[in-house]
């Protein structure tokens, strides 16, 4: 099984919150470590970036909005069968307007242990924040679910090789992927 962090692909369209400080900070501090959000969300509007060139680039299946520790799902997703069940299994999906259509903010639950603390390179900061430098999988992980993200980082939000393999089989956007390493 291969593991994959989660990056976005700027060719879509991405979004950010039309939220001002700090009340943007907060909510972005408040996804990662696998924190449920669902009895406190408040849904918030959407602010669709133009590209670099200021051209709109179209809308994919999935979109930046908090790094990857939180990624967006736009209807276009949740109609290919099976992601909304699939979606819900291994965290939720909080409501946020576009346009007057609802889109939605993944927030993964699914922690799992899953590195390989020797091989890994940990940073423990002086605020107790840890970073991961150098991400090393256990050899006999095994994830069921599509995503996961680990105690380590608050950062990432990783894909296994079932989600990975759906979302070329549905020829699916807006996110890019790196596989990682595992432990020798």
């Amino acid at each position: 099984m291969s593991i994959y962090n989660i990056t976005f692909d700027w060719s879509v369209r991405t979004f950010t919150p039309d939220l001002q400080e700090p009340e943007k900070q907060n909510v972005y501090d408040s996804f990662g470590f696998g924190r449920a959000l669902m009895k406190t969300w408040k849904p918030f509007f959407l602010t669709g970036l133009l590209s670099d060139d200021q051209k709109i680039v179209p809308i994919g299946h999935f979109f930046t909005i908090f790094s990857s520790a939180a990624f967006g799902v736009t209807p276009k997703a949740i109609e290919v069968q099976g992601v909304r069940d699939e979606l819900l299994r291994c965290g939720e999906l909080l409501p946020v307007e576009y346009e007057k259509e609802t889109f939605w903010v993944f927030n993964c639950l699914n922690v799992v242990d899953a590195l390989d603390q020797k091989q890994s390179e940990i940073i423990v900061c002086d605020n107790g924040h840890r970073y991961v430098d150098r991400k090393v999988f256990k050899n006999d992980l095994v994830v069921p679910q599509w995503f996961f993200c680990i105690k380590e980082s608050r950062a990432n939000t990783f894909a296994t090789q079932r989600f990975f393999d759906f979302y070329n089989e549905h020829q699916m956007t807006g996110l890019i992927f790196t596989r990682q390493k595992f432990a020798a």
